[in-house]
């Protein structure tokens, strides 16, 4: 795909106004994103780390940035399930809701989004096993301060991945009880400007 070519064949133009705070639990998170505010520059993206995927630690590290924000930022929480159940993640989902803060989870990690970049993710995958398979997919072992190369066609085929491994739409606490999945996809199409749009069908065959 050619550096203006667009996922999905299309890309909606935004207002400069848009901004994103991105808390993310890790390091992970926080440079994935840095990469997508470089690749789809219509918004504004600000990441912070929460150094920490314990709920206690994102609770203050959403607090903190909703304080420094302005009111017409969009606030967003990126976290993992790892061993969080569902009653958790829902509950920690509407602690971010009384604040208008957008909650993202990955089960068991954020890795199960990455490694969508280049396949499908089954279940039975544990972070170990997650891992070794970015380590395989990416030609290098996999470090999480050093994320992976993202371009256009791989965040394209992360999101149709993404989509195809849920119910549409999915709650948070369904992402928690069934590894594999992830909802990250729909924060990076948000700021990507491709909300609301699906792949386009294939062709009919003469």
């Amino acid at each position: 795909m050619s550096q203006g070519a667009r996922p999905e064949g299309r890309r909606r133009h935004r207002r400069p106004a848009d901004v994103y705070v991105i808390v993310g639990e890790g390091a992970s998170e926080t440079l994935y994103f840095d990469m997508i505010s470089r690749i789809f520059p219509g918004a504004s993206v600000h990441t912070c780390d929460a150094k920490g995927g314990d709920l206690r630690s994102m609770r203050q590290a959403v607090s903190r940035e909703a304080s420094r924000s302005g009111k017409s930022n969009r606030i967003a929480a990126v976290m993992d399930v790892d061993e969080k159940t569902p009653a958790q993640v829902g509950e920690f989902d509407r602690w971010c809701q009384e604040r208008g803060v957008d909650l993202y989870v990955s089960n068991p990690s954020f890795e199960v989004y990455l490694l969508m970049h280049y396949r499908n993710v089954p279940s039975s995958l544990t972070q170990k096993d997650l891992e070794e398979a970015l380590s395989v997919s990416t030609g290098r072992r996999y470090d999480k301060g050093r994320g992976i190369r993202i371009s256009e066609e791989a965040v394209a085929g992360a999101l149709r991945r993404a989509e195809a491994s849920l119910p549409d739409p999915a709650t948070v606490e369904e992402v928690a009880a069934r590894p594999g999945t992830t909802t990250v996809h729909k924060l990076v199409k948000k700021i990507a400007g491709l909300a609301g749009e699906r792949p386009e069908p294939p062709p009919a065959r003469p």
